[in-house]
């Protein structure tokens, strides 16, 4: 997939630069230049445009294989306009209604931005709903009708393949069951019934979750700045024949999940939206990697009670869930020796933590270990 974007005001439109790039007879994408446009472009503004690029097989074919070439809106644009705007009203210390309409105006075009954003889970979710929707009525698809019971089957030949399919949207904050049952069954049925161990990941965001599952198993989930990942995406990993041997597993599905305290969250949503994810991934998971970013845990404290709670409940329905906390961007060497006394500080804390879970859950518990 190729996508475009615009730095400055240049005087060529770059849909039309595109259009000229596929099809210099036929306009790809909607430009400037097309009856009813204008140059601010309020018809188009914010819509994402995708088109494939499909060869002749001629030898002046302008390249060699299918892309998909994906044009963005100009939200990015006006988004950094207002954005300087409103610094530039910070600057001169004004406190008027001007500065708090702008502010909101810069809310609205950010809402617009996250909304705008567009990858491959975006079209399994719309075939996941699709496909409960389908279910819910508890009918055959019809003759020429699409054959809706096939998309469980194209996703789990897909996952299978090593690509991270999407558990839980991330912006509904819903896991969806019936495709994610539908999903698995699928799975199933081409591997066969095999041992699978859930590895899932908690921890603030970026402080690299997705970038340390990456390095450890060689996977493909996204990495960037700021909120990255949303929601939680799982992807198969098959395991070789030795650790098979010795562990007793044929696969590990490893779930990656956005990060806590977002700063696009604010206020007592963040809180709630915190301990929610943070239950789901301790009661998902055969182990949690609790992840800390340097050496200072102090960032997961107010975390750490939900997933203490967490483990305890997984215990009174007969689950018992492990977890490891990994300090990650730690270069010094002697580090393990210098923070002795920090990790016997957050024990204490995790256990008077266990014993408090234990009063309000009912559960005799005396330390953190007894619970995970």
């Amino acid at each position: 997939m190729v996508s475009f974007l615009r730095l400055g005001s240049p005087s060529l439109s770059k849909s039309e630069l595109m259009n000229t790039l596929i099809n210099d007879r036929h306009k790809t994408f909607f430009d400037r230049n097309c009856p009813g446009s204008t140059k601010s472009c309020h018809l188009m503004n914010g819509v994402a445009e995708i088109a494939w690029y499909c060869p002749a097989g001629k030898p002046n074919d302008a390249f060699t294989d299918c892309i998909a070439f994906y044009d963005l809106g100009s939200i990015l644009q006006s988004y950094d306009e207002k954005w300087a705007e409103v610094l530039d009203l910070k600057n001169k210390h004004d406190k008027s209604d001007l500065l708090k309409g702008k502010q909101t105006e810069l809310d609205e075009i950010s809402t617009q931005l996250q909304s705008a954003t567009f990858g491959l889970e975006h079209i399994f979710r719309e075939m996941g709903q699709i496909y409960e929707a389908h279910a819910s009525l508890k009918k055959q698809p019809e003759r020429g009708q699409t054959d809706w019971s096939k998309y469980p089957e194209l996703a789990a030949e897909l996952m299978i393949s090593g690509h991270p399919m999407e558990l839980m949207d991330g912006d509904a904050g819903q896991v969806p069951l019936t495709w994610i049952s539908g999903l698995l069954d699928e799975v199933i049925k081409k591997l066969g019934d095999k041992r699978v161990f859930v590895l899932s990941v908690l921890g603030v965001q970026s402080s690299g979750k997705s970038t340390m599952l990456n390095a450890m198993f060689g996977l493909q989930f996204a990495v960037s700045a700021g909120r990255c990942t949303k929601g939680a995406f799982m992807q198969l990993v098959e395991v070789s024949e030795e650790i098979k041997k010795d562990f007793e597993f044929d696969y590990v599905l490893v779930v990656d999940t956005e990060g806590l305290r977002a700063l696009e969250l604010e206020g007592n949503a963040t809180l709630h939206h915190d301990n929610e994810l943070a239950t789901f991934v301790v009661g998902l998971g055969n182990m949690t990697l609790i992840n800390i970013f340097g050496e200072n845990p102090a960032e997961m404290q107010d975390v750490l009670q939900i997933v203490v709670q967490a483990f305890m409940r997984m215990k009174k329905i007969k689950l018992s869930p492990s977890c490891v906390f990994v300090h990650q961007n730690v270069t010094d060497i002697a580090a393990a020796e210098k923070n002795m006394d920090g990790k016997r500080r957050l024990q204490e804390k995790l256990d008077k933590m266990a014993q408090l879970a234990a009063k309000e859950e009912v559960c005799d518990a005396e330390c953190f270990s007894d619970i995970k």
